[in-house]
C-alpha cells in the first residue's frame, strides 16, 4: 500500500479537466463502434467533389475573401445529406482507410487552400478535435494518398533547359535592381515563389535571376571630412548587407552601378578619395563574377560666374574626375575584359570632352596586372570591340578618330597611397572626427569654410583687429597679457599650431606634394 503525505499530494501535477480519465481505453472502445464506413466514404467523396469544383474556377493571382467563403460553403454543403450511395465510394474507402480521421480530410484541404490564397506557407497542425475518434489528420498524411487518386504532375524538369529558362523569363522581373543599403519604401517586390518548388528549380532560378541583377550603390562626397560616403553616411551598411548574402549568390552578380553625387569640392577630392578605397576593395573582392561596372557622376548646378572662373572650374572638375576614374580602375581586380561606361546623370558633358571610355584588364606577370586606360571618341561609343581598342592602344598619335592614349596608371615605382601608414592614420583620424562631430556641426564648418574661401584674407585680419580693439576699449585689460597666460593655454596653442604641419606631412606622404603646391590651392577663393 502506497502512503502519500500532504506535500506529495500538492506537488502532484493536476490533470486537465478537458481530458477524461482513462482516455485511451475509452477512445479504443468507442472507436470500435464508430469506425469509418463506406457510407462515410460516400459523404467524403461528395464533399471533395464540391471543393474541387470551387477551386477549379479560382485564379490564385486574383484571389479575395469571397473565394475563401466559397471554399467554406462547399466544404459544408454535403455534410447534412442523408445516407446515399455514390458511385466509386468503395474505391475512396479503400484509399482513405489508413487515415485515422478520414472525415476531416476536406477540412484540412480547405484550410490549406485558404493559406495558399493568402500567400503564406502552410504548416501542419497536430490537433485532437474529438478524443473518442483519435488524432486529426495532417496535410502531409493526406498528401501521401494523392499518387493513388490524383493525376501525375507535369514533368517540368524533363523539359530542355532552354524552355525552362524561357518560362523563368516570364515569371521573374525583366530588369531587376538591388540597391545597397536597402531602401525601405513601399515598392512592389518581385515574387520569387517559384524558388520554393524544389532544390533544382531553386538553383536554376537563383542563377538566372542574379546574373541579370544590377547591384546599385550611391556614393556621396562630404567636403567637411574630405571622404566618400554612401547615402547612409558610411560604407559599413553596404558591407553588413553583403555579409548577409550567400557568397555563392554574390558570385552570380555581373553588373555593378556606382552613382557619385555632391562632388562640388574638386580640388580636395583627389586627396579624400583613397580613404574610401578599402571599402571599394572589399566590395570588389566579394563580387568575383563582376563583368560590367557603370559609374555615374551627378554634375551640380553652379551659380553664374565669369568666363575665366568657369574655365578654371571646368579644368579642375575634369582633372578630379580623371583622377577618380584612375583610382577606381586601379582597384578593380583583373578579370579579362571588363568594359566600363561613364555617364553624366544631369547637365551637359562640356567639362568631359571624352567621357565614354573602355577599360580592358589583362593578367600580366605573377603578382602584377596591366590595366591600360583607353579613351574612345563618342563616334565609337563605349561598345567598341576589343580588337578596335587594342589597335587604338598601339597608336600614340593624336587624330580625330583615335585620340591620345593615357599612359598606364599602374606605375611599379610609386607606392600605393592606400597601403601606406600615413594613409591609414588619415583614415583613422577621419573616422574619429566623424564620430565626434555631429552632422549639424559639420554643416556649420562647411558654411564657415565656404565663406572664408570666397573672401579676402586681409579683410579677416582687419575685422578681427577691430573686434579686439573694441573689446579692449570697452573693458581695459580684457585681452590677456603674455605673462598672464597659463601653461595650459600655451600648450593648447602650441598643439593647435602643430596640427597643421602634421597634416601637411601626411598629405605629402600620400600625394608627394605639399598643400601649397596643389593646383587648386591658389584658386580656392574662386570657388
Amino acid at each position: 500500500m502506497a502512503i502519500c503525505t500532504l506535500a506529495d499530494l500538492q506537488a502532484r501535477s493536476q490533470r486537465s479537466s478537458s481530458i477524461p480519465r482513462h482516455y485511451h481505453r475509452i477512445a479504443e472502445a468507442e472507436r470500435r463502434d464508430e469506425r469509418f464506413s463506406v457510407a462515410d466514404a460516400a459523404q467524403l467523396k461528395l464533399r471533395l467533389q464540391a471543393l474541387d469544383k470551387v477551386m477549379s474556377a479560382m485564379q490564385p493571382e486574383h484571389s479575395h475573401a469571397l473565394d475563401m467563403n466559397k471554399i467554406t460553403e462547399a466544404n459544408r454543403s454535403q455534410s447534412s445529406c442523408g445516407t446515399v450511395y455514390v458511385a466509386g465510394s468503395e474505391e475512396v474507402y479503400l484509399v482513405v482507410k489508413p487515415v485515422s480521421r478520414a472525415d476531416l480530410i476536406p477540412n484540412v484541404c480547405a484550410e490549406a487552400c485558404k493559406t495558399m490564397l493568402r500567400g503564406t506557407p502552410y504548416v501542419n497542425r497536430y490537433d485532437v478535435s474529438d478524443f473518442t475518434k483519435g488524432v486529426d489528420p495532417t496535410f502531409s498524411e493526406i498528401k501521401r494518398l494523392l499518387p493513388d487518386i490524383d493525376l501525375k504532375a507535369f514533368p517540368f524538369l524533363r523539359l530542355p533547359a532552354e524552355l525552362r529558362l524561357h518560362v523563368y523569363s516570364y515569371v521573374l522581373p525583366h530588369e531587376p535592381r538591388i540597391t545597397l543599403p536597402p531602401q525601405h519604401r513601399d515598392i512592389t517586390r518581385p515574387r520569387l515563389n517559384v524558388m520554393r518548388i524544389n532544390k533544382q528549380v531553386h538553383g536554376e532560378v537563383r542563377k538566372y535571376f542574379y546574373e541579370r541583377v544590377t547591384l546599385s550603390i550611391r556614393v556621396v562626397f562630404d567636403s567637411d571630412l574630405l571622404t566618400l560616403y554612401t547615402c547612409r553616411d558610411t560604407m559599413s551598411p553596404v558591407n553588413h548587407t553583403l555579409a548577409d548574402i550567400n557568397s555563392g549568390t554574390l558570385a552570380f552578380i555581373k553588373q555593378l552601378s556606382i552613382q557619385m553625387s555632391d562632388w562640388q569640392r574638386p580640388p580636395r577630392m583627389r586627396e579624400s578619395f583613397p580613404m574610401a578605397l578599402p571599402s571599394m576593395e572589399h566590395l570588389f573582392r566579394k563580387l568575383v563574377g563582376l563583368e560590367k561596372l557603370v559609374i555615374t557622376f551627378d554634375i551640380p548646378n553652379r551659380p553664374p560666374i565669369s568666363a575665366s572662373q568657369e574655365q578654371t572650374h571646368s579644368e579642375m572638375e575634369e582633372r578630379c574626375a580623371e583622377d577618380m576614374k584612375r583610382w577606381l580602375i586601379d582597384h578593380i581586380p583583373a578579370s579579362g575584359l571588363l568594359p566600363l561606361s561613364w555617364i553624366a546623370a544631369s547637365g551637359s558633358l562640356s567639362s568631359f570632352p571624352m567621357t565614354p571610355i573602355i577599360v580592358t584588364t589583362s593578367a600580366g606577370a605573377p603578382g602584377h596586372s596591366t590595366k591600360p586606360l583607353t579613351m574612345v571618341t563618342p563616334e565609337l561609343g563605349p561598345t567598341a570591340s576589343p580588337s578596335l581598342t587594342a589597335n587604338m592602344a598601339e597608336s600614340h598619335k593624336r587624330s580625330a578618330s583615335a585620340p591620345a592614349v593615357i599612359p598606364n596608371i599602374n606605375n611599379s615605382d610609386n607606392k600605393d597611397p592606400a597601403t601606406t601608414a600615413p594613409a591609414f592614420l588619415g583614415r583613422a583620424t577621419t573616422r574619429v572626427v566623424e564620430y565626434l562631430h555631429p552632422a549639424p556641426l559639420r554643416q556649420e564648418y562647411r558654411d564657415i569654410a565656404t565663406a572664408l574661401a570666397r573672401s579676402r584674407y586681409a579683410y579677416h585680419f582687419i575685422f578681427l583687429g577691430l573686434l579686439f580693439a573694441l573689446a579692449e576699449y570697452e573693458q581695459p585689460g580684457w585681452f590677456p597679457r603674455p605673462e598672464e597666460l597659463s601653461a595650459a593655454v600655451v600648450g593648447f596653442l602650441c598643439a593647435g599650431f602643430l596640427i597643421f604641419p602634421v597634416f601637411a606631412l601626411l598629405e605629402y606622404f600620400e600625394t608627394h606634394t605639399w598643400p601649397w603646391q596643389d593646383e587648386g590651392f591658389s584658386q580656392a577663393r574662386l570657388l
